[in-house]
């Protein structure tokens, strides 16, 4: 089989419902559409992934003192 027999181009992916309330909880108001709710799912993976990285150089500096 070629990768193209898999190649669906009128798949549209939806948010899942946890998501749609995390943002209805986060901004106090339903999303407008979906690519809001996505814009809202990468900031919590960005702001997840910095605070991660802050809390490991911070463990960093405890072991080192």
């Amino acid at each position: 089989m070629n990768p193209e027999d898999f190649y669906q181009p009128d798949t549209y992916l939806e948010p899942s419902e946890l998501d749609v309330l995390d943002f209805e909880e986060y901004y106090g108001r339903s999303p407008l559409n979906d690519d809001e709710v996505f814009e809202f799912i990468e900031m919590r993976a960005e702001d997840a992934q910095i605070s991660m990285s802050e809390e490991l150089a911070t463990q960093d500096l405890q072991e080192e003192v």
